[in-house]
């Protein structure tokens, strides 16, 4: 292959034009309605965004110069303060996330092992996404709840007092 710090390819190129290359590493010009019709759209005078999810497989790795963007504020990368965000372009956090997340999963594949409610001034379920209170520990029964008022339930979703125990200590 040919290398150099930048190659012009005299023939084919134009506005609305993409640079596409075949198995054997030949490139030509496409227009974007010869690549998916109604699947790509131009945004700005250097940069497309699909329209839909079709085929858009990368198998390649890159080094970015600046940050960069994903959808409208889907994945944002701020390299400058080494953050990245999901569902923000004002990362505040090495990872800030804007909505509900999991992580990992517990033995039943559909509930994380841990879970953020961004909802109602935030709460946390451990092995549940069926919150009782600021953080609630348990699968289909909660075995610790701690509600906003600083009370504490074991075994009980809804603590009457400070500490509130359903059945026998001991």
């Amino acid at each position: 292959g040919v290398q150099a710090p930048a190659i012009k390819l005299t023939t084919g190129a134009g506005i609305n034009n993409v640079l596409t290359s075949d198995a054997n590493g030949f490139g030509t010009w496409q227009t974007l309605a010869t690549l998916a019709p109604n699947s790509w759209e131009l945004i700005t005078a250097n940069a497309l965004r699909p329209t839909t999810t079709v085929g858009i497989i990368v198998s390649a790795s890159s080094t970015f110069a600046g940050d960069l963007t994903v959808g409208n504020e889907d994945l944002f990368i701020d390299i400058s303060e080494n953050r990245v965000a999901v569902a923000t372009t004002s990362p505040r956090y090495v990872l800030d996330v804007w909505g509900d997340i999991g992580f990992g999963t517990s033995t039943d594949t559909n509930t994380p092992a841990l879970y953020v409610d961004s909802g109602n001034g935030g709460r946390i379920g451990i092995g549940t996404t069926t919150l009782a209170g600021l953080l609630t520990v348990g699968t289909s029964t909660p075995y610790l709840v701690i509600d906003p008022l600083g009370k504490t339930g074991i075994a009980s979703s809804t603590p009457s007092s400070q500490l509130a125990v359903q059945g026998n200590i001991t």
